[in-house]
């Protein structure tokens, strides 16, 4: 895993949540926000028409305001 997503998740949740090194969640959470980030990018990568992309887009980040 990248040291900076810890670090990132240190800053964020706080370093003492985390006194030793990542916990197995920790790391359960940063693969599962890798895998959603690739596979938005690849959705979005793949829709050929532009239009459809902004769509798309403008789908994923409603679900993500949410």
């Amino acid at each position: 895993h990248s040291s900076n997503q810890t670090e990132l998740l240190y800053c964020v949740l706080g370093k003492k949540k985390f006194p030793n090194s990542p916990t197995a969640n920790l790391e359960r959470f940063i693969q599962r926000f890798n895998e959603v980030a690739y596979w938005v990018a690849t959705e979005l990568c793949l829709c050929a028409d532009q239009a459809k992309r902004a769509r798309l887009l403008k789908k994923f980040i409603t679900i993500a305001t949410m």
